[in-house]
Order: C-alpha cells, then sequence, then structure tokens
C-alpha cells in the first residue's frame, strides 16, 4: 500500500463516496455557480440515497461531511434515504429537518419527521 489506488480497484460505493465527499469538502470552491449582482452565491448539494453501496460506518462519516457542508455559510444539502439506520444517526435536533415521504394507493405525502404520528411515543418525548 502507500501509493495510488486505480479507481477500477474501488467498489462503486467507495467511489461513489469519494464522488460526493469531493463535491462536500470543495463546496461552492471550484465551481462556477454564477451569481446575481448584489447576492451571495450559494450551492445546494443533492445526495440521492445517501447510504447507497456504503459500509454503515462511511454512511456515518457521509452524514458527518453533510453536516459539515450543511453548516457553511451559501451550502445547502438535500439527502434521501431509506436507511433507518442513517435516520437513527441523527441527533434529536436535526429531526425537524427531516421530511418523511410515504404514500398510499391514491397519493403521496410529505410531512415532517416531527409531525408523524406516534413520533413523541417512539422517541420518549412527550
Amino acid at each position: 500500500m502507500g501509493g495510488p489506488i486505480p479507481a477500477r480497484e474501488l467498489s462503486d460505493g467507495m467511489l461513489r463516496f469519494l464522488a460526493v465527499a469531493t463535491a462536500l469538502l470543495t463546496g461552492r470552491h471550484g465551481v462556477d455557480i454564477g451569481k446575481e449582482p448584489g447576492t451571495e452565491p450559494s450551492l445546494t448539494l443533492v445526495v440521492e440515497e445517501s447510504e447507497n453501496g456504503l459500509h454503515p460506518s462511511q454512511a456515518s462519516l457521509l452524514l458527518e461531511l453533510l453536516r459539515e457542508a450543511s453548516a457553511r455559510a451559501g451550502t445547502q444539502t438535500l439527502a434521501t434515504t431509506h436507511s433507518p439506520a442513517l435516520l437513527s444517526a441523527l441527533a434529536g435536533s436535526e429531526h425537524p429537518g427531516v421530511v418523511v415521504c410515504d404514500r398510499d394507493r391514491d397519493s403521496s405525502r410529505l410531512q415532517r419527521l416531527t409531525d408523524v404520528d406516534g413520533y413523541a411515543t417512539r422517541t420518549g418525548k412527550q
């Protein structure tokens, strides 16, 4: 080890992690996003199925990178997941920022995690 590793020898999950991590760590730097006169440039990073192909330890690291990117001025993040484990890794203070999508036969519904029926019961809140 110690030298460069060709990308073709890495797993799809690792390549995905590296691509997302690079985007999160570089933020708007190096990307010509343009800006309206008199405004600060902003960047929105969207990560579809953020846990896809990742080992659970990498998924939690990705979650930390998402937190850091969101804390930076001018950067917004949006991540989708099907992973209850990734949601469990969130701090309670982050729950209001989680939107749950579900559907029945006729329609889809979006609501904040904190507004889902039984939320307070499941989290031990009163």
